[in-house]
């Protein structure tokens, strides 16, 4: 997966605006937003281009596991990999560890890759402070702003889902802000062709 520039940047109002959405951002399938099935399947072009042929097989080997269900042996594969630094065995634990329930530990991976500066480590800890922010002692403004840095570098993703975000925002309490935030990221998405962001653009009647 190449990572696609998009120059047109998010205004100052989105990182100030916080309306949470009438529906909670739900991070154990938010990378469903762009029609993957797991996370693995979501970052696996990234794990290839950027691993050695040794690491891709254990990657590989790990998501063999967690396809079984053997959550804890898929978790345990890629564990020296996380430790070393590996940003996307991190982001692969934090899904693990939550299929298991063991929250702490899922998000204690998932900031450590976030600190890697990885725009969907960060969309997805952004994602995990919407939906739980009481739970985490976070808030759902510092999840904003983890999204709006991933729309910002061009993640797709959280173009998507910030756009969304606004539109049900703005239909929920007529805030115009609202609905021109979400109009602007749903047209950053469909101009990397993000087929779900043209259709509700369509529907809007603000394409293109």
């Amino acid at each position: 997966m190449k990572k696609t520039e998009n120059r047109n940047q998010p205004g100052e109002d989105e990182d100030k605006q916080v309306t949470r959405p009438d529906e909670p951002v739900q991070p154990e399938s938010i990378y469903y937003a762009t029609g993957y099935t797991s996370l693995y399947s979501r970052i696996k072009d990234e794990i290839i281009d950027t691993s050695t042929e040794a690491e891709a097989g254990v990657f590989a080997d790990s998501h063999k596991k967690a396809g079984s269900g053997n959550y804890l042996e898929a978790a345990q594969s890629i564990k020296s990999l996380a430790l070393s630094g590996n940003v996307y065995a991190q982001m692969l634990l934090y899904e693990y560890y939550n299929r298991l329930d063991q929250s702490k530990e899922a998000i204690m991976w998932l900031q450590r890759a976030s600190k890697k500066h990885h725009p969907f480590a960060d969309f997805l800890l952004g994602a995990a402070y919407i939906a739980n922010s009481e739970g985490l002692g976070r808030t759902v403004a510092e999840g904003q702003a983890l999204l709006v840095k991933g729309a910002k570098k061009g993640l797709v993703d959280a173009q998507y889902v910030l756009g969304m975000w606004g539109i049900n925002s703005y239909r929920k309490s007529g805030d115009q802000r609202q609905y021109d935030m979400g109009v602007r990221m749903l047209r950053m998405a469909a101009k990397q062709n993000y087929q779900p962001a043209i259709s509700m653009l369509k529907g809007l009647g603000a394409y293109p």
